[in-house]
């Protein structure tokens, strides 16, 4: 009977000095600095953008840094002689040159996507611009959002290019 007593009493000592939760393993990184990034920067799928009309070396940096190959061009000429010579992913513009594009960058070989960037833009500016093109770059903006954004386009080329290359290969 004392045998029991004792252990019943240890139970409660144990449970009444245990009142504080215990933290999950992961708690203890939050505590330090508002938690560790695990993300990584690299991309999955590296791209080659080529870049036109746009002076922002920040976004183009950050691209870099990431591990995509960048190109810039200032006029026309040399957009549409670098679409002919060179192999791209993507093509990257302001909205406001983004439709006068369309036709030029639909006609290069490598079949680019072409994504605007919308610099601080309206709410229904931005979603028309969704609607329209596939991905819309948003600046200023995270740099995770910048890198989602062309990991996004280069999926989207993958399946728009597999799914082609599947039509042709049946015929």
């Amino acid at each position: 009977m004392r045998r029991i007593v004792f252990i019943l009493g240890v139970i409660l000592l144990v449970l009444s000095l245990g009142e504080r939760p215990v933290d999950a393993c992961g708690d203890k990184l939050l505590v330090l600095g508002r938690g560790v990034r695990f993300q990584s920067d690299i991309p999955l799928q590296p791209a080659s953008i080529l870049v036109y009309k746009l002076n922002n070396p920040g976004l183009q940096s950050v691209l870099r840094e990431a591990g995509h190959k960048i190109e810039s061009v200032e006029n026309r000429q040399d957009l549409e002689s670098a679409l002919k010579a060179g192999k791209y992913d993507i093509v990257l513009t302001v909205l406001s040159e983004a439709s006068s594009l369309e036709g030029v960058v639909a006609a290069a070989p490598s079949k680019p996507l072409l994504i605007p960037l919308v610099f601080k833009g309206a709410k229904s500016e931005i979603a028309t611009a969704e609607k329209q093109y596939q991905c819309v770059l948003k600046a200023p903006n995270r740099v995770g959002h910048y890198l989602a954004t062309v990991d996004k386009a280069m999926d989207l080329k993958a399946k728009r290019d597999g799914s082609k290359a599947k039509m042709v290969a049946s015929k």
